[in-house]
């Protein structure tokens, strides 16, 4: 799984088929909070890599 892309790594955690995969990876990826109602199971997870990009801007703008 360290080799898979994004939709793959979805597919196998979450047991989701390819398209249900590739929409979630899709409207994460793209900021729709419709997601939320849609797929209300997603919302920990699209909060953690809000946070991580958070962070991660912050950090590089500071070394920057």
């Amino acid at each position: 799984m360290l080799g898979a892309g994004p939709i793959g790594q979805v597919v196998a955690h979450f047991n989701l088929s390819y398209s249900t995969a590739a929409a979630v990876v899709g409207a994460v990826a793209t900021g729709g909070y419709a997601l939320d109602f849609v797929f209300p199971w997603v919302i920990p997870f699209v909060g953690t890599i809000q946070a991580i990009i958070i962070a991660a801007g912050t950090g590089a703008a500071i070394g920057w």
